[in-house]
């Protein structure tokens, strides 16, 4: 993706993240639970780099990791 592609899709706000931490203890279930809904409400395309099954599931992956390496 170029530059100008990536700069074509704004931010969003993942709501099921944030609301499955709300409250919670920093545990590795919890973190795990709210990084299942990282790619809620999200639609990538599939291409010959990465079909749309992988991206989803790489934004769940992604999102725990960021979780837990910021100890939430």
């Amino acid at each position: 993706m170029s530059q100008q592609a990536a700069r074509s899709h704004p931010p969003y706000a993942v709501v099921g993240v944030e609301q499955a931490l709300v409250g919670q203890s920093a545990t590795v279930e919890t973190i795990r639970g709210a990084a299942e809904h990282a790619a809620d409400g999200t639609s990538p395309t599939s291409d010959g780099n990465a079909d749309t099954d992988y991206r989803e599931n790489l934004a769940r992956v992604l999102t725990g990791r960021a979780l837990a390496a910021a100890g939430v």
